[in-house]
């Protein structure tokens, strides 16, 4: 069982400091008095996740280390099923100290659908028995450690979706659109509740705010969803035949971007004021006058901003998820939906500028 875990950072990697209470042991192990030597000093593994979907392991005594019993080590996963091994290193037996010398740095490739991927580092003894180090990886930690997880993958398995479309936020709930057509959903973030709110048939992309959430609805238009009545109340003109790739409620106005350079400026009341200028690719959100969009372009996925006061891009950063899809800011967090992971993560705003 875990007796001692904190988080830190390492050159911009996170790492995660595991120290172990105890390994489990082999059930044909030896019954003597207490443990071996080796599970006194090599139990305090070092997790540091170099990628989206890898973990290098080390030990936090250094690379090199030196046990009187382990004479090779296995790094593999557990579940109901049992262990299953990744790889195995040996180690070099040294006859002058009779000590075996292990080289304890692995790189692990994770499960790139996990959140929270199991990793078990396998220390075989040389009395034929085995121990065991279990924990698991916050994968969705790269590339920033301050990453959260917002919405589980539970919840799209309890009505069978697969992937989080798009997603915003008011206060505590977190609305979001399930990829294939499965409409407009809330989460409740205290009761964990999820309530279906408005089923259609396609369309990507929403936006709300405290009354309303807006729902591209077929690629082409928009519909006003009131929070208030829980029915739609008012349909926005066709679009003729732009597509829409993002929505956003930014200062009390609904921006729709039309195509990949033309972001139209609603009132709330489907009134067009303007027609804004500025470059975007897909997905949409507006923060303190920065416009954010994905990149998809690229693999991983990139953000890209655009600043509206001077009309300047900015640098693009690395997202939060190595395949994204929906993005919004709300109260200093970027909450982005991970298609690989399949989760809604939350991010500081100011750890991704």
């Amino acid at each position: 069982m875990k007796k001692f875990k904190r988080i830190l950072t390492v050159g911009g990697a996170l790492c995660l400091v595991i120290l172990l209470g105890a390994c489990k042991r082999s059930p044909t192990g030896p019954t003597g008095n207490g443990s071996p030597p080796m599970l006194q000093d090599h139990r305090r593994l070092v997790l540091t996740l170099t990628d989206f979907n890898v973990v290098r392991v080390t030990h936090q005594e250094g690379l090199d280390l030196r046990s009187p019993n382990v004479i090779r080590i296995g790094i593999g996963t557990k579940d109901s099923t049992g262990y299953r091994q990744s790889f195995v290193a040996t180690t070099s037996f040294d006859p002058t100290s009779g000590t075996y010398l292990i080289h304890f740095d692995y790189s692990v490739r994770l499960d790139s659908s996990q959140a929270v991927a199991p990793v078990t580092v396998r220390y075989y003894l040389n009395d034929s028995t085995h121990a065991d180090a279990d924990t698991t990886v916050l994968s969705y930690k790269y590339p920033y450690h301050s990453s959260e997880l917002a919405v589980p993958f539970s919840v799209l398995q309890s009505f069978g979706a697969r992937h989080f479309q798009d997603v915003d936020r008011i206060g505590r709930r977190i609305f979001f659109h399930p990829m294939a057509h499965f409409g407009l959903y809330s989460y409740d973030l205290d009761s964990h509740e999820i309530v279906s709110l408005l089923p259609y048939s396609a369309g990507d992309h929403i936006a709300a705010e405290s009354v309303f959430v807006f729902c591209d609805i077929n690629h082409d238009h928009v519909v006003r969803f009131n929070l208030t009545t829980n029915a739609v109340d008012l349909t926005f003109p066709a679009m003729s035949n732009d597509i829409i790739r993002g929505v956003e409620v930014y200062e009390g106005f609904l921006y729709v971007d039309r195509d990949f350079s033309h972001v139209k400026k609603y009132t709330l009341d489907g009134v067009l004021v303007d027609s804004a200028d500025f470059w975007t690719n897909i997905y949409l959100t507006i923060d303190s006058g920065i416009v954010y969009s994905v990149d998809v372009g690229g693999y991983p996925n990139r953000i890209l901003r655009y600043d509206m006061q001077t009309g300047r891009t900015l640098p693009s950063v690395l997202s939060p998820a190595r395949s994204s899809a929906g993005i919004k800011i709300y109260d200093g967090k970027l909450y982005y939906c991970d298609s690989d992971k399949r989760i809604i993560g939350a991010v500081p705003v100011a750890d991704v500028r």
